[in-house]
């Protein structure tokens, strides 16, 4: 297998798609709460905070204007991953879990002890081949894990 050794550069921008789909996924939970309400009138306690993770999420991962949007996501060549965030301030980050489906990527990073932050790509919110040579190198990182 050809190992991939060029430096990944993922700029993120805002993306009308990931914004639907965040806003479809809690669309989909308030909706579910709101038939739940129906027989438990204590469940629907829970749907300000549903409203308020959308907007959350909504402004974080599809606007890219909340507190702890990633705008940009490098790998460097020595291995090392690196967030930057709205200030273009770079974050040394640690690679902890990952989702990879051919129309949707979910990136967990650990900062800290205690620190994570997620990148959701869809098709559309990033360069289409920054976006493959991404898939390229998670699919050798989980290769070189299994062996």
């Amino acid at each position: 297998m050809k190992t991939v050794s060029c430096k990944i550069d993922l700029a993120l921008h805002p993306s009308l798609k990931l914004g639907i789909f965040v806003g479809l996924i809690h669309s989909l939970a308030l909706g579910l709460l709101l038939w739940l309400g129906s027989v438990h009138s204590g469940v629907l306690l829970c749907a300000p905070l549903v409203l308020f993770s959308g907007f959350n999420s909504w402004r974080t991962h599809g606007n890219l204007k909340g507190a702890r949007a990633v705008c940009r996501v490098e790998w460097r060549q020595n291995g090392q991953w690196v967030l930057f965030d709205r200030s273009n301030a770079p974050q040394s980050a640690e690679l902890s879990d990952g989702t990879v489906w051919p129309w949707l990527l979910v990136l967990r990073f650990t900062l800290g002890r205690l620190k994570k932050r997620y990148v959701i790509v869809l098709d559309g919110s990033a360069p289409t081949d920054e976006i493959r040579r991404l898939r390229a190198r998670l699919r050798e990182n989980a290769d070189n894990q299994v062996n």
